[in-house]
């Protein structure tokens, strides 16, 4: 299984104010007073359903982020403890200026993905399907899911297998109860805790369990 890097994300939901969280206001507050003149902004628009534009994405030294009114989404530049150390502190230095900034929960976010999976990876998907596709009366299915939530005591875990095709696809969120910058900041830790690069580690070592490398077991 290999690691989707855009798609890991650490996501604050809450009623933020987008034309705050600017590149320079940034850059300044969360970057420990960086020049914003002296740095490099990239801007991208992705376009949504039907064309409407999503809000903009910026590119910014070691990370990425976008500032929704419903969510402040950051990206690490790679998948590695120190950018992910890198986007904990951002996110630190961002809220505590934003004090009264309502706040709905935390999420760290993994996706991992297998093109050539083996078939004995696929059977459950199969087998959950059995009596669905006796009664579809020969549809073809064409993605099957499975979905998991359990607790590891800090945090709730939900797991979202799917099959689609000959690729196996498996995405983690790590969600954190918070109802204020406060409890937020407890969560991420104020002198950081490592708490987005120790749910990697578990997912992967989950994964690793599940989908064990090397090869298939003899018949």
């Amino acid at each position: 299984m290999n690691i989707v890097p855009q798609e890991t994300s650490l996501v604050i939901a809450g009623a933020w104010n987008p034309a705050i969280l600017t590149p320079p206001w940034v850059m300044s507050h969360a970057m420990e007073g960086q020049d914003p003149n002296a740095q490099m902004v990239q801007a991208f628009f992705p376009a949504g359903l039907n064309g409407a534009f999503e809000m903009p994405r910026f590119a910014m030294p070691g990370f990425q982020y976008s500032a929704r009114m419903d969510a402040l989404i950051l990206l690490p530049g790679a998948t590695s403890q120190e950018s992910c150390a890198l986007v904990e502190g951002v996110a630190r230095s961002a809220l505590r200026p934003l004090s009264h900034t309502p706040i709905g929960g935390l999420g760290f976010n993994f996706e991992f993905r297998d093109g050539a999976p083996r078939a004995e990876w696929l059977a459950a998907f199969a087998n959950s399907q059995l009596d669905l596709v006796d009664a579809s009366e020969g549809l073809d299915v064409t993605r099957t899911t499975m979905a998991t939530s359990f607790s590891d005591g800090a945090s709730q875990v939900n797991v979202q297998r799917y099959a689609e095709g000959h690729e196996l696809v498996v995405k983690f969120n790590f969600h954190h109860q918070a109802h204020d910058t406060r409890s937020a900041l407890e969560v991420l830790g104020e002198r950081g805790q490592g708490r987005f690069w120790g749910h990697f580690l578990t997912a992967s070592r989950i994964l690793s369990r599940l989908y064990p490398e090397g090869d298939a077991a003899d018949d």
